[in-house]
């Protein structure tokens, strides 16, 4: 399973590390002195930029560690390549400072001028690496529908899970609206709930969505979602990110035994039989059933103790309750109190 959209949003999202933790900038020439040196390198080690403008970089390297480190780097820079490893540097007062750094050749007309150094504290760059690994595990590992959307509720990214459940590859789903690859659910709630997250910042929690999965197209499937807003350290609005659980065994259960509760206060209300049998079937419908006949032997409904054994040859029935989703109960051919013969098999 691969997920390239998953990937590169995170790495665009967690940044490149040259634009991520690696922030302490310099530049050193081709004699190997410092020329140029950021604000947040002086930040880093707490040297000014006049303290080592001018200055050999390799001066800032403690022994053994760092110049075995820089005699590595020279070699690759000698074929032109770039360096990136854990060196230990002196700060300003005197403590060896490991730093996790990145030097890349620079090259002007005449041929390489020197090289570009970007630098951060090596345990920030642990810490970053612990992160994004974890942000990448959750997205390919996690068994819970992960989706995140933009501000016009467009697919940013989705995880593993979500194309498995969805059978639509993350490349088809990256950019395009909801409703434009996923027809099988309620999309007008699921937009609807996202825009009021995304207008109004507040988190929607355990909303139900239905709808027929693609893997499972005869059976109606219920998921329980819940979105919030994500936004950047300044505050705006970056989109909202849904997660969607199924929950459809749970969801039916949950309705029958919603239903057996509710038939055992509406069902036998009094001793009379045919009131009893209508019960029944309003009992039954909607939730289980769309129409629903109760045919009682005529004994029965005379009360009379039906004879015991099979019944045979032609047998009359007392239509006792009918109940349907259509109000006139066009499905029935036999009123309320009409006899119904049937004929064994």
């Amino acid at each position: 399973m691969s997920v390239p959209n998953v990937s590169e949003g995170l790495g665009a999202r967690l940044g490149d590390p040259l634009q991520g933790p690696y922030t302490a900038t310099a530049f050193v020439d081709g004699r190997g002195r410092i020329s140029l040196w950021s604000m947040e390198a002086e930040a880093l080690l707490g040297y000014s930029a006049d303290e080592v403008c001018g200055t050999l970089a390799a001066d800032l390297l403690t022994a053994p560690e760092g110049r075995e480190a820089a005699l590595a780097a020279r070699e690759r820079h000698a074929d032109g390549q770039g360096w990136d490893g854990v060196v230990a540097l002196k700060h300003h007062d005197g403590r060896a400072v490991r730093i996790a750094l990145r030097v890349r050749p620079v090259h002007c007309r005449e041929g390489q001028a020197g090289w570009s150094l970007s630098a951060s504290d090596a345990r920030q760059v642990g810490q970053e690496e612990v992160d994004r690994a974890i942000l990448q595990a959750l997205f390919s590992q996690s068994p819970i529908r992960i989706i995140v959307v933009d501000s016009e509720l467009r697919y940013r990214w989705v995880n593993a899970a979500m194309e498995r459940g969805s059978a639509v590859p993350a490349a088809r789903l990256i950019g395009r609206r909801i409703g434009e690859v996923t027809p099988w659910v309620n999309v007008e709630g699921i937009e609807e709930v996202l825009r009021r997250v995304r207008d109004t910042g507040e988190p929607v929690l355990d909303f139900q969505v239905r709808g027929q999965g693609p893997s499972d197209p005869d059976r109606e499937h219920v998921w329980s979602g819940s979105s919030f807003r994500l936004t950047d350290p300044a505050g705006r609005v970056l989109g909202m990110c849904q997660i969607c659980v199924d929950v459809t065994e749970g969801y039916w259960a949950q309705r029958r035994l919603a239903l057996l509760t509710e038939a055992g206060t509406r069902i036998g209300t009094t001793l009379d039989v045919v009131r009893t049998a209508q019960e029944l079937a309003d009992a039954a419908v909607p939730e289980l059933a769309d129409f629903v006949l109760v045919d009682l032997l005529e004994a029965t409904v005379r009360g009379e103790e039906p004879a015991p054994g099979p019944v045979g040859g032609q047998v009359l029935l007392r239509r006792s309750g009918i109940s349907s989703i259509h109000e006139d109960a066009s499905e029935a051919l036999y009123a309320v109190g009409e006899a119904v013969a049937f004929h064994l098999g």
